[in-house]
Formats: structure tokens, C-alpha cells, sequence
């Protein structure tokens, strides 16, 4: 208890006060109280006492209010302090009764952060019941590498070796290979599988996102931050994220990216708190990346740290032998959801399916069976007249087929999309386009015509 006089200064300190504070019963007599408050609350405290002292009945209005006391070490102690007032001629006094809350804020703090665990683990539950219900459907059907070639088995036998390891894995191959699929076999082989597998495609997100969708952001931290965002890395915390095309990712980025590799830790965007995950990660690309590193647009360590274990997916076309078992295992998968029931398959139709080259890889064929899938009317696939044409290499006014087959791959595959480019009338998007007569996405599509000089006619006359 401490006995103040209007004017402000301590008339009386009893014991528990010196206990408290570390001063003298000497040195807090003829103190102004403020002394005790540290200096960025002192002007709140002066208005609140210079009202009490004006009005004793302010006290019903404001309670006891929390406040920070200031020990004679210096050290900041919660308190809370309630005033009386005691009338004595001629001015009358205010006594002051303090409480220590030191353990009490300890216990407030303690909750607060129990309860934001919990918040945190309810919406990390959310989206990982969102990631389950996709993963359940990704998978349905799936799950397993088909083929019997030699590369194939090859490549099994690399998912066995690294699959119940932590070490990070990068998947080099084109697109439509299956390199998703070959990172959920290594997630599924894992002691990391009874959670989601967090997948991220960082060629679909924009540059000034991709960091928001990485690692999260604070309400706020930008424009349009209207609430707190947990981060893929966050949400996969004791699971896998696999990072589809990771060479599209930013190099300013990639440095953020290295240090969670390495050090496990990350800061949300608007945060200077540091978050420790326990994430393991496998990226795939299917562009060049050593010569992105040459370059000087994809960092070299990033590029080891990815790559402590390296699989190669080879195209369809060094795999032909595979492809009746993965033309059968597709038909088996979407048939029901055509409506067929298909029990053979044509020699020609086969012959056909395996000689072709497959720029798309199984991707493409994938979409060549449910196009067969679609205009079969019996129990024998076909590919229909108006499917078969583009996939068995004939086309109008194009090279014969027999003329390309001497050719290399890059020509055989520059004709290819040129015929389905006229044939489609160059559209890349919309009805009829190219890109899914091709089995591609439109970005990658143009990626590969890029690649291959390829340029619409009337594109190419306006060129310089």
C-alpha cells in the first residue's frame, strides 16, 4: 500500500511495497508516484489520478486498472492498482493499493498462445482435409508406376531406394511424363504418407504470389491482405510438398527458398516471428535447368540442395514397350466413366498407338483414349478417322509419314505440332484448340512452339 498526497507525492510505503519495488521506505517518501510508472505511461496515469483526485467518485467508473510498475533495477512489473481516497485536513489523501498480476498476466499469455495453437491447428486441419479429399481423388485408380521396360524398372527401383528417406529429390523430365506421379510413389513409400501431400505448381502462379503462397502472409502485409494466410510449407509441416516446376520460381525468391532447405525455418511476409517446419521436399522441372544455371537465372546451390537424389523420367517414345500396358490400364480407368466396355484392341489401332512419337507424353495419351473411348461404339477401340489422321502422322499438305521417320526427333515432333496447328487453325485456346488435340496445356504449348521456331504464318510475314 502506498499513501499519496494530491499533490502526487508518497507520504506512507509499507513493507510489501519495498518487498515489490526494491526501494527504502526513505527513498519512496516525498517520490512522486509517476516515478514509479514508467516513462510511456506516465501522462495516462497523471490523468487518471488528477481525475480521481478531482472527483473520489471516478474510482466506480474506472475500477482498477492494469498498469506497469517500475522497479528500482529498472525491471517492468505488472500491476494493477486500485485508489481510495481518505478526507484529512486540509487536503486529504490517496491510498493506493497494489497488486502484483505478474503471474496472472503469465497465465493470460500462456492461454492466448494455447488458444492461437489451436486456431492454427484447426485451419491447418481445414486445408489438410481439402488436400485429403483432392489427394483421394488424384490417386483413385492410381498410384503406381505402369510398365515393364527397363527404364522403368529403373526408375522404380530409384523411388524404392529413396522413398523412406528425408533427402530432398529433384524429377527431370518433359511434360506429361509423370513426375507427379512418381512424387506421390515417393510420399506413399515414405513414413510422411498418413499426411497429405502438399503440391504446388509454381509455373501457374504469379511472381508477386508466389511468395504469399509459399510461406504465408500477416493480415495486412500487403494490399488486398485482408487475413492471416498459412503458407503450402507451413501446411505441410511433417508431410511433403512437391514443387511442380520449380525452375519458374523467381531468383529473389529462391534464396528464401534455399534457407528452408537448409535451416528449416521461414518468416511469413509482414512477420518478424520465425516459423520451424518439418517438411521434406521433391521438385520436378521439365526445363533446362543447367543451362538456367549457366544463365544466371537458377541458383547452383539451390540446384544441389534440390538435387540430393535425381530422377530422370524418360518420354513415352524411349518406352514404347509400355505403351499397350498403359493403353490397356487407361481404358480399364475411364471406361466406366464413359459408359464402354471395351475387350480389344485393333492391331492396326496398337500398331499405331506405338509407333507414334507422343510429344505429349502420357498426358497426350491419356487424351487420345478417351477421345478413342468417346466415338467407340463396340467392345473394339478405335480411334475414330478424325482422330487417327493426326496421330499416325498424316496430314495434308504436310511431309509423308515415312519422309519424317528419317528425320530426328525435334523435326518429327516440329511437324507434328505444325499439322495440328493448321488443322486447328492455329487456335491454342478456346473450341478445337491445338493444345488439347496435343494433350498440353496453352502455356506449354508455346513453350514448345518457342522452342522449335514455330510462328504463325501471318506472325512470321510481319517479322523483320
Amino acid at each position: 500500500m502506498i499513501v499519496a498526497r494530491r499533490d502526487g507525492t508518497i507520504a506512507f510505503a509499507n513493507a510489501q511495497v519495498e518487498q515489490l519495488l526494491g526501494y527504502t521506505r526513505q527513498e519512496l517518501v516525498a517520490m512522486p508516484l509517476e516515478m514509479l510508472i514508467p516513462l510511456r505511461f506516465r501522462q495516462q496515469h497523471a490523468r487518471h489520478f488528477t481525475a480521481f483526485c478531482a472527483e473520489p467518485a471516478f474510482r466506480s467508473k474506472e475500477g482498477s486498472p492494469e498498469l506497469l510498475a517500475l522497479t528500482k533495477d529498472g525491471r517492468e512489473l505488472p500491476i494493477e492498482m486500485s485508489l481510495g481516497y481518505f478526507r484529512q485536513e486540509p487536503d486529504g489523501l490517496v491510498i493506493c493499493t497494489i497488486r502484483n498480476i505478474s503471474r496472472r498476466k503469465t497465465e493470460e499469455m500462456r492461454l492466448r498462445e494455447a488458444l492461437q495453437e489451436v486456431e492454427n491447428l484447426r485451419r491447418q486441419t481445414l486445408l489438410e482435409s481439402k488436400y485429403l479429399e483432392q489427394e483421394l481423388e488424384d490417386t483413385l485408380g492410381a498410384g503406381k508406376l505402369i510398365g515393364e521396360s527397363g527404364v522403368i524398372q529403373e526408375t522404380r527401383q530409384k523411388i524404392e531406394q529413396v522413398g523412406p528417406m528425408d533427402s530432398s529429390v529433384l524429377i527431370l523430365g518433359e511434360t506429361g511424363t509423370g513426375k507427379e506421379l512418381v512424387a506421390r510413389c515417393l510420399h506413399q513409400s515414405s513414413a510422411r504418407r498418413n499426411h497429405p501431400l502438399v503440391k504446388v505448381n509454381c509455373a501457374t502462379l504469379h511472381h508477386e504470389l508466389i511468395e504469399s503462397e509459399l510461406f504465408g502472409h500477416e493480415k495486412g502485409s500487403f494490399t488486398g491482405a485482408y487475413v492471416h494466410k498459412i503458407g503450402r510449407f507451413e501446411l505441410a509441416n511433417r508431410s511433403t510438398i512437391f514443387l511442380d516446376e520449380v525452375a519458374e520460381i523467381p531468383l529473389q525468391l529462391q534464396a528464401k527458398l534455399l534457407r528452408v532447405l537448409q535451416e528449416k525455418e521461414f518468416e511469413r511476409l509482414g512477420s518478424t516471428t520465425t516459423t520451424r517446419v518439418d517438411v521434406r521436399v521433391i521438385a520436378a522441372t521439365n526445363r533446362d535447368i543447367h543451362g538456367m544455371i549457366r544463365d544466371g537465372t537458377f541458383r547452383s546451390d539451390l540446384y544441389f540442395r534440390l538435387a540430393v537424389f535425381l530422377i530422370e523420367i524418360p518420354p513415352l517414345s524411349q518406352r514404347r514397350a509400355d505403351i499397350p500396358l498403359l493403353t490397356w490400364h487407361i481404358i480399364r480407368k475411364r471406361q466406366a466413366q464413359l459408359g464402354r466396355t471395351i475387350t480389344e484392341i485393333p492391331s492396326d489401332v496398337m500398331d499405331t498407338l506405338t509407333q507414334y512419337d507422343w510429344p505429349g507424353n502420357v498426358r497426350e495419351l491419356e487424351n487420345v483414349i478417351e477421345r478413342g473411348l468417346v466415338v467407340s461404339q463396340g467392345s473394339a477401340f478405335s480411334l475414330g478417322d478424325r482422330l487417327a489422321a493426326p496421330y499416325s502422322g498424316v496430314a495434308s499438305n504436310a511431309t509423308p509419314a515415312s519422309a519424317r521417320q528419317l528425320g530426328n526427333l525435334r523435326d518429327v515432333e516440329r511437324c507434328h505440332i505444325l499439322d495440328v496447328l493448321t488443322k486447328c487453325h492455329w487456335r491454342i485456346k478456346g473450341k478445337g484448340n491445338a493444345a488439347d488435340l496435343l494433350g498440353l496445356s496453352p502455356s506449354t504449348l508455346r513453350y514448345r512452339m518457342q522452342k522449335l521456331n514455330i510462328a504463325r504464318p501471318d506472325q512470321a510475314a510481319r517479322t523483320p
